[in-house]
């Protein structure tokens, strides 16, 4: 279900909010810069020539004329909220003084991390009256704030070093991961190593390590195998870590997703 309205009085401000959205929406672009925020599930995004992750927490951006194509991963729903402001009203933000006059009205990278400014945006997106100038101001400000402060998007020197990494989890999901150990194999920092992969991928390794579990329980629970038997094969090593992160990534709890699939095989 997605639900849009608008505020006239900001120069048609768009606000989208979703829930449980299973369908992806092919290449497409906006007009305006859309900022959001990703709630629950995990979304594949097409972005630039790269595949990103974006998980639960992600900040999402994109500017005008920029193309994306999103999608959730298979079996699960995904929930979002969304801005779509126009580089006019941002413009006007910006002439206010709510924007630093010496940063680019431009984002560094379409993925990032930052639980404060999610938490302010979500309260702000969730409230029963309209925002006023101030709130909105304030808000943008701040995400404005650091632009260009990192490199535009991923280091192509690390593509290679990020894709050997990658493939080194997917063939590890069921060893506990140390970073430490992770960096010496592939010749890297440790803080360098989580940078870089957050650039290339859209999520840190520990997240990434955490989707490619709960994808694969959602396999073994589609062929059948108990809770217990998934969540220990799958490189979970209570029950409890299991739930959670199958609930956060997947959008549903394991016994729920257990039920709709055996319903959908009736």
């Amino acid at each position: 279900m997605i639900e849009s309205w608008r505020t006239p009085a900001f120069d048609n401000l768009e606000f989208v909010r979703s829930q449980q959205v299973t369908h992806g929406l092919p290449t497409h672009t906006h007009d305006t810069y859309s900022i959001g925020i990703a709630l629950r599930g995990v979304q594949r995004l097409d972005f630039a020539g790269e595949t990103l992750l974006a998980a639960p927490g992600a900040v999402l951006l994109s500017m005008p004329g920029q193309v994306v194509a999103h999608a959730p991963l298979p079996g699960s729903g995904w929930a979002h909220k969304m801005l779509h402001v126009s580089p006019d009203f941002l413009r006007y933000l910006q002439r206010r003084g709510y924007i630093p006059r010496q940063r680019p009205l431009a984002f560094d990278a379409p993925l990032r991390s930052d639980a404060a400014w999610v938490a302010r945006y979500d309260a702000l997106h969730g409230s029963e009256t309209p925002p006023g100038e101030q709130e909105l101001g304030a808000l943008l400000g701040a995400l404005f704030a650091t632009a260009g402060a990192e490199p535009a998007g991923p280091d192509p020197r690390f593509r290679g070093a990020v894709a050997d990494v990658q493939a080194y989890l997917q063939g590890h999901r069921q060893q506990k991961l140390a970073l430490d150990g992770l960096a010496r194999r592939f010749a890297l920092n440790k803080f360098q190593l989580v940078r870089q992969f957050r650039r290339h991928v859209g999520v840190t390794p520990n997240s990434y390590l955490t989707i490619l579990r709960v994808e694969q329980a959602k396999e073994l629970l589609t062929q059948g195998c108990s809770l217990v038997e998934t969540a220990l094969e799958a490189g979970f090593y209570d029950q409890s870590h299991f739930s959670r992160y199958f609930l956060r990534y997947g959008g549903f709890t394991p016994g729920d997703f257990q039920r709709a699939r055996n319903i959908l095989q009736d």
